[in-house]
């Protein structure tokens, strides 16, 4: 996901925007399912997913506010209405658990991508 998000930020999504929509992520968690629908800005399929991930634990409120992969996300109007009212408005930052946070460091075969 780094790998992706590197280009994307850099402008540079068109190198890898054929591997990004060939990539089959259909049997992964709904984690990384959510993370490739953030890296291709499918706000509708981020927004299907959210909420089970947010309920089953697989991502925490203070990551999804503060993992880098998440901005554009935080950017839409829809994103606060997946936020519990103390979160609303709430500028802190929090550094998301190391083993959290590697769960998605991991490149498309499994191996690091950072």
């Amino acid at each position: 996901m780094n790998y992706w998000q590197a280009f994307k930020w850099a402008g540079q999504y068109d190198q890898i925007k054929a591997e990004v929509d060939s990539s089959d992520f259909s049997a992964k968690s709904p984690l990384f399912q959510l993370a490739l629908a953030t890296i291709k800005d499918d706000f509708e399929l981020v927004f299907k997913l959210l909420p089970a991930v947010l309920e089953n634990g697989h991502l925490k409120t203070h990551s999804l506010l503060d993992w880098p992969l998440f901005q554009a996300v935080r950017e839409r109007p829809e994103f606060a209405t997946y936020l519990p009212r103390s979160e609303q408005g709430n500028e802190r930052s929090q550094v998301a658990p190391a083993e959290e946070a590697s769960s998605l460091n991991d490149g498309p075969s499994g191996t690091s991508a950072a």
